[in-house]
């Protein structure tokens, strides 16, 4: 994202960081809130409060249990488990809702990444547009959440390469088996005389400098211990 300088910034929008930064606000102060997840922090989303809805329920249930011996005269249906969790996580979007709508009122603005302090005033924020997380011990995932992810989706999902929606599964990987050099080298062969001599080969070199420019700016961030942009890269190869 680009720059921009606060008065405050709230690194996280659970409940102590939108007090925080909602008061400050009151006060005239100039604020952002940067929140990788959804606003309300894991109390709201993951904690306390679906938490309290399930215990409510318990205990609904319960009563109506022990209600006859106390002389009412309850008949006791199912339970609709799949409308209760519907409820409770229409509430806790509710909730989600709210805290957005607060901070806009109050002129705060609300950053979707992860931030990381890079000097005594500055924060840097990665994936405001996207994150991506792979590791050398598991070659055949990636991890991913983008920025325009459907609220309801909270954190990052995996992306496998052997799982039977790949283009390649079918013909080449068996669930749980890990991708190889030799699996992708015999992958691109098969492209090539699949596409000989006319059909347009994909992906082709174009595809590759871009990963191959993703690659970089990647080793480059990790080796300088800063944020390091593939437009960053790109400029200082030509």
């Amino acid at each position: 994202m680009s720059d921009f300088n606060f008065d405050l910034i709230s690194v996280g929008g659970g409940s102590g960081g939108l007090a925080c930064a909602q008061r400050a606000a009151e006060y005239g102060a100039k604020v952002a809130v940067i929140e990788p997840h959804r606003l309300g922090g894991t109390c709201v989303n993951v904690g306390c409060v679906p938490k309290k809805v399930m215990w409510n329920a318990a205990g609904v249930a319960l009563s109506l249990s022990d209600a006859k011996d106390y002389g009412f005269g309850v008949t006791l249906g199912e339970s609709d488990w799949a409308l209760l969790k519907r409820k409770r996580d229409a509430y806790v979007l509710h909730l989600n809702g709210v805290y957005q709508r607060n901070l806009e009122a109050k002129g705060i603005m609300y950053v979707r990444g992860a931030a990381r302090f890079v000097g005594k005033h500055t924060v840097e924020v990665n994936g405001s547009q996207g994150t991506l997380v792979f590791s050398y011990a598991r070659l055949n995932e990636l991890w991913y959440g983008g920025a325009d992810d459907d609220i309801r989706l909270y954190g990052m999902r995996r992306i496998r390469a052997e799982h039977p929606s790949h283009p390649y599964a079918a013909q080449w990987w068996p669930i749980g088996q890990g991708v190889g050099y030799g699996s992708s080298f015999a992958n691109q062969a098969a492209d090539l005389l699949e596409g000989w001599p006319d059909t347009p080969w994909s992906p082709g070199f174009r595809d590759g400098a871009a990963v191959q420019a993703v690659c970089d700016a990647m080793e480059t961030s990790a080796a300088s211990g800063r944020w390091v942009s593939v437009r960053e890269v790109l400029a200082s190869a030509l």
